[in-house]
């Protein structure tokens, strides 16, 4: 037992060195301190939450940036060879992706959801697997394309039926329904589910914006104007 608590990793340590590594921007090494706290056996706080969510969303991030132009840069390449180091590189930009997302999907899954009996909470960490079930359905392709498919609509699913008890205005609820709608257009390619999903999550939103106090009223407002602005983009593509 002592030799195990010796090789386990510091939590605090950990937690300190997660704040030095966005401090700096090293997000790479930021995911792993930040996730050795997550596996620590302990329920995160609030601003525990912020970094683990923030570290992989930057190393995500940069990847799907990276993969997105790659794969631009695949179509446009005319020549034979070029291509074929283009895809190569695509392939290991494509597997890091890969990674990270099943990575956050099972650390949240097998260590952070069970530990919290916090709806909120739990909403918040299924949001979060929907994620990274998109990002994976985003590059992926057959079978794996499928199972991210169900795998992240199951998972915002959950979380919107959780969020039902949270009021209208809520940003989770919100962001859930936005990246849900996002889903339903760009990785399903069904535009009456996308719309359907954003126009309702907008006009009940709109309707209560008044209710809330000035910085409440900022944060909402913002993905609001986002479900409008994607309404509006979908309508003028003839949808």
């Amino acid at each position: 037992d002592q030799i195990r608590n010796m090789a386990a990793p510091n939590r605090e340590e950990s937690l300190h060195t997660a704040r030095l590594m966005e401090t700096a921007e090293r997000y790479d090494e930021m995911v792993d301190a930040i996730r050795n706290v997550a596996i620590a056996g302990q329920e995160l706080n609030e601003e525990e939450r912020h970094l683990f969510a923030s570290a992989y969303k930057h190393v995500i991030n940069a990847r799907r940036s990276s993969a997105k132009m790659i794969l631009g840069l695949e179509k446009k390449e005319g020549n034979a060879d070029s291509v074929g180091k283009i895809k190569e590189f695509r392939d290991k930009v494509e597997s890091e992706l890969s990674y990270i997302c099943h990575d956050l999907i099972n650390v949240v899954e097998k260590n952070l959801l069970p530990l919290t009996s916090d709806n909120e909470v739990k909403v918040f960490y299924l949001k979060m697997v929907g994620d990274y079930w998109r990002y994976l359905a985003e590059f992926a392709a057959g079978d794996a394309k499928a199972s991210a498919k169900t795998s992240c609509e199951a998972a915002y699913t959950k979380a919107m039926e959780l969020a039902k008890s949270m009021a209208p205005t809520n940003s989770l609820r919100l962001g859930i329904a936005l990246n849900l709608s996002v889903f339903y257009f760009e990785v399903v390619e069904d535009p009456d589910k996308a719309c359907d999903t954003a126009q309702v999550a907008f006009d009940e939103g709109s309707d209560a914006l008044a209710t809330l106090d000035e910085a409440s009223r900022r944060e909402s407002s913002k993905i609001i104007a986002l479900l409008r602005d994607n309404l509006m983009r979908w309508a003028d593509a003839g949808l």
